[in-house]
């Protein structure tokens, strides 16, 4: 980020200085939360000696059919979080501005489709259309989805040429992403993409 170019793509077209300046306090503290949970649990290893059940051999978080993460589940979100997220809330997790992605192993995965369920939601401004996701697995294309305001839950079928050994990426592609402050419903300067909620394997 440029911040002698804060008029760009990445700053609030507000034009008044004290909105930049709490925009750029804002994105430090964001950036030190995200720095602070990178360090806790580096990639490829294990969180804790009592957790070594939880996670792949390739470092990604198990996911047992019948089992879940997120709101309704014991198990929280974060593990499930590879790339391109603003900090945990309570209700759930927003993606940052147009692309975000979740990782998850599913053991002992031979042949055959895998359903996974996902309860996703979306920023929606008044007067304003629902935005278009489009989700791959491992760079497969498994559709496009127009979320509201409310959860929505969504039934992926992941067929069996899109599960790598059982490693499963899930890249979500955001059609346009605004923050609250922009569209002028708010003080939130983060351009919300998708808002992540659960994820379970039925």
């Amino acid at each position: 980020m440029d911040i002698n170019n804060l008029d760009g793509d990445d700053a609030p077209a507000t034009g008044r200085k004290d909105a930049r300046i709490t925009w750029l306090e804002a994105r430090v503290q964001e950036l030190e939360a995200a720095l602070a949970s990178v360090r806790a649990t580096p990639p490829h290893t294990h969180p804790s000696p009592a957790a070594t059940n939880q996670w792949s051999e390739t470092g990604y978080p198990l996911l047992e059919r019948g089992q879940g993460a997120g709101i309704g589940y014991e198990r929280p979100i974060d593990d499930f979080l590879a790339t391109g997220w603003w900090p945990v809330e309570g209700w759930g997790v927003w993606g940052r501005d147009e692309n975000h992605s979740l990782r998850f192993h599913i053991p002992n995965h031979s042949h055959g489709y895998v359903a996974v369920h996902l309860t996703l939601r979306a920023f929606v401004a008044p007067g304003h259309e629902r935005p278009r996701i489009a989700i791959t697995a491992n760079g497969y294309f498994l559709g496009h989805f127009h979320l509201g305001a409310k959860a929505q839950k969504l039934t992926l079928k992941l067929p069996p040429s899109s599960i790598d050994k059982g490693d499963v990426i899930l890249a979500f592609e955001h059609s346009a992403p605004h923050s609250p402050a922009s569209l002028g419903v708010g003080e939130d300067f983060r351009p919300l993409g998708v808002g992540f909620i659960a994820l379970a394997l039925p």
